[in-house]
């Protein structure tokens, strides 16, 4: 089996700007010491409300000011939330559908990854017929804003963070706050650690950090179903899809890492859509957020 990592272009997509349901606050790591967010740990299926207590849960609303959190409240909604569903948790994990804001109309591409966070979109109609084609996964409907919010009709997917990889040399991956900080050297690579669980999912993240991961599999029924946008090569070029090092894992007994199904868990409150064109709303600044050109509140690295 092939991978590759999956990249939309900048200012290609049509969502221009993202905010959070519900978001772990950044406080200091009392291992690393590291006060930054992970961007990549999210889980748009599963309902924080149900696991905890209205002060813990007023604590992670999207809307809350920035500024670093109380650590001792934060460890403990994480303990909580690791406990309920056995997913990694750490500052900046985001539960709940995106708020989105589509600013753009879609022309090239029937999907989109987020620069960081790599939350990933597709066009109903592409994520339907993949499903069609065979592909068991999961999607959420995210809440629309901005003036193409119908024209686009995107849901946005759930993606099973199951892989582990090799890090860039130079880079620390921190096991209590889930962040991963360092320079990394002149050079290095990184790569994908071969797993079991990783072979039967069309598409997966990394515990450590992204990029979003697509088999080749799913790559050819993409390229069936009519799904625009798929191009080979280097990101840095335009490319979309980049081709994966694959290599042995260390430890080749690793446990297979939970991932709770969106059939298998108490479903949330059904959020807005867009009906018809939708008027021009500014969306309230909430933290942290970014937009998609990749201006984030927070120290950022990447693969």
């Amino acid at each position: 089996m092939k991978y590759f990592s999956l990249w939309t272009p900048s200012n290609e997509g049509p969502v221009e700007a993202v905010h959070y349901r519900y978001r772990i606050p950044v406080y200091p790591c009392p291992a690393c010491g590291n006060a930054y967010p992970t961007y990549h740990l999210g889980y748009p299926h599963l309902d924080p409300a149900s696991v905890l207590e209205p002060g813990e849960f007023k604590f992670i609303d999207g809307k809350r000011s920035p500024g670093l959190a109380d650590p001792l409240l934060a460890q403990r909604i994480i303990r909580k939330l690791e406990d309920r569903w056995g997913v990694p948790v750490g500052p900046g994990s985001f539960f709940g559908p995106l708020r989105i804001k589509v600013s753009r109309p879609v022309v090239n591409y029937d999907f989109q990854t987020i620069v960081m966070s790599f939350n990933t979109f597709f066009r109903r109609q592409a994520a339907q017929a993949l499903q069609r084609a065979g592909f068991d996964f999961d999607f959420v409907e995210p809440e629309f804003q901005g003036k193409y919010a119908a024209e686009a009709d995107m849901v946005q997917l759930v993606v099973p963070i199951v892989a582990r990889i090799r890090l860039k040399t130079g880079y620390v991956y921190c096991e209590r706050c889930k962040v991963v900080d360092g320079i990394p050297e002149a050079g290095a690579t990184w790569g994908l650690y071969d797993g079991h669980q990783i072979r039967a999912l069309p598409f997966f993240l990394p515990v450590e950090s992204g990029p979003l991961i697509v088999s080749s599999d799913f790559v050819e029924a993409a390229r069936r179903v009519g799904v625009r946008g798929l191009i080979e090569g280097d990101r840095l070029k335009g490319a979309t899809l980049e081709p994966v090092q694959v290599i042995s894992d260390p430890v080749p007994d690793h446990p297979a890492i939970p991932w709770p199904r969106l059939r298998d868990v108490a479903p949330l409150p059904e959020p807005s859509r867009a009906r018809g064109r939708t008027k021009k709303a500014r969306i309230p600044d909430v933290a942290p957020s970014w937009n998609t050109e990749g201006h984030a509140l927070f120290k950022t690295w990447s693969l």
